[in-house]
């Protein structure tokens, strides 16, 4: 199996334990982690450090209180990776007041043929079921697109909308590698990408194409 993606979510086997390393604040915080894995709920991919094994994965796990977690697992000890969650799948787990934000959102990602997929608060809540949002959560955004010649200005325009929530998250590259949007949209001089491996700074202009088909 292929390391999947930054942001995926997947489940372990129920042999997990046989192939994972737990980071300091997973022991610390007792059987909250396995407890969870056990009940064959969702972790998130994170991103792999330099010099990682290439047979290893790490995994996250925010809770409902707010605890990050974490823990090292060979790949084998991947059950399934989840699908991507979907704007507008994760929508019918989002507060009320979140409504109209989400809908110029829609609107935008059609306007400029964006695929919108979400992580963070309202991914976590979606999926497990249980409530990770609090008053100052942020709506965070996987953004791709089959057409680069707007990117630019889709962009801008994801983070012109005002409203509750605040706007933020990645613009996919097509290697799967991600740069944050406000810093996309500020167009610096040189940018940060994060990618399995560790993080780098490039030459903004250096970036080609964002284009990034629909997963």
């Amino acid at each position: 199996m292929m390391r999947p993606e930054r942001h995926r979510f997947v489940t372990l086997k129920s042999s997990w334990r046989e192939h994972a390393i737990l980071s300091p604040c997973g022991i610390a915080a007792g059987e909250l982690l396995p407890d969870w894995v056990d009940a064959g709920r969702p972790l998130i991919v994170a991103s792999s450090a330099a010099g990682d094994d290439e047979t290893t994965i790490r995994l996250g796990l925010s809770t409902p209180e707010k605890r990050r977690l974490g823990l090292c697992v060979a790949l084998e000890a991947i059950n399934r990776v989840l699908p991507p969650v979907a704007l507008e799948d994760a929508a019918t787990s989002a507060p009320d007041e979140w409504q109209d934000t989400i809908r110029l959102v829609s609107n935008t990602a059609v306007r400029f043929g964006l695929s919108l997929y979400v992580f963070g608060s309202l991914a976590w809540t979606h999926l497990s079921g249980e409530n990770h949002l609090r008053a100052g959560s942020d709506l965070d955004l996987l953004v791709s697109t089959s057409t680069p010649e707007s990117y630019l200005e889709a962009v801008q325009s994801l983070l012109d909308i005002a409203g509750k929530p605040r706007l933020d998250g990645e613009l996919l590259l097509t290697d799967g590698s991600g740069v944050n949007l406000r810093e996309y949209a500020a167009r610096p001089s040189r940018i940060l990408i994060k990618q399995h491996g560790g993080p780098r700074l490039v030459e903004y202009s250096s970036l080609m194409s964002v284009a990034r088909s629909a997963a």
